[in-house]
């Protein structure tokens, strides 16, 4: 017989977030944050705090660049405009996101909040976390199954939806190369309902399907949603002297159903 090497298949295990107590939930993707550059709009975190106190079923996560980390040799380092210490732009972030710790399901680092821990071997975006007690993945990935409302007039239970989340690593100027980045997560997770990434900071929302087999041999559709988020960073410094295009400062929405079936609603406001 030729060789063969059996692995290991279990790769990850999702967090299990129930939150039937809902019909639907409204989940909103407050990526790159980049709180201590010295243009970052707090007044966009600000708006998003006061929407997530506004009802009961809205959420949130984070995907990634949670502080801006202009270490020496990073592009975005300018001297004369220092920012704010992550130290202390850790606090002021604190502070802001107390009063709604409680409804953001995850946080992961991305680039920027990486190269802290690579060089210096500090994690602020830990210790954020730890602080407010958000669960936290240093690994840079996140697995979701979060439990919606419930199959009304039969005994199903509630509807599941499994979620992916990455920061990315989509660069470029135009939205096309970032949404075939964002599509590209199916590679990594074949079957998730819904996918989010951020790191371009062009919010983008691209509902796809998948052909699927069952177990039985049927083939089945899925529908799936990939989203981008956007970011809290004007555009400065940096993008003008690259000569990078403004981008609107936005972040999508999420709609999980739990309502009967299966279904999800991605809004993008502006």
């Amino acid at each position: 017989m030729p060789y063969a090497y059996k692995s290991a298949d279990l790769m990850a295990h999702a967090m299990v977030i129930d939150l039937t107590q809902h019909e639907d939930i409204e989940l909103v993707s407050m990526g790159d944050l980049h709180s201590t550059d010295a243009h970052h709009d707090a007044a966009m975190v600000d708006s998003a705090i006061k929407w997530l106190g506004k009802a009961p079923n809205r959420y949130a996560v984070v995907p990634g660049d949670v502080f801006n980390t202009a270490i020496k040799g990073s592009v975005s380092l300018n001297l004369s405009e220092p920012g704010t210490p992550t130290v202390h732009g850790r606090h002021i972030l604190a502070d802001k996101l107390r009063v709604v710790k409680d409804r953001i399901l995850g946080a992961i680092p991305g680039n920027h909040d990486d190269r802290q821990t690579r060089d210096a071997g500090e994690d602020s975006v830990d210790a954020l976390c730890r602080e407010l007690g958000i669960p936290y993945f240093a690994s840079g990935e996140m697995f979701r199954r979060i439990l919606v409302g419930a199959y009304k007039g039969s005994n199903k239970g509630p509807v599941i939806y499994n979620g992916y989340m990455t920061h990315g690593n989509a660069g470029g100027r135009l939205p096309g190369g970032k949404a075939n980045s964002l599509l590209a997560m199916r590679n990594i997770v074949h079957n998730a309902d819904f996918y989010l990434n951020g790191h371009g900071h062009t919010p983008l929302v691209v509902p796809d399907v998948a052909w699927r087999f069952d177990d039985k041999g049927n083939v089945r559709e899925q529908k799936q949603m990939f989203i981008s988020c956007g970011s809290s960073l004007k555009r400065a410094g940096y993008p003008v002297q690259k000569g990078y295009p403004p981008l609107a400062r936005v972040w999508p929405t999420l709609t999980l159903h739990g309502d009967g079936h299966k279904h999800m609603t991605a809004t993008v406001e502006h």
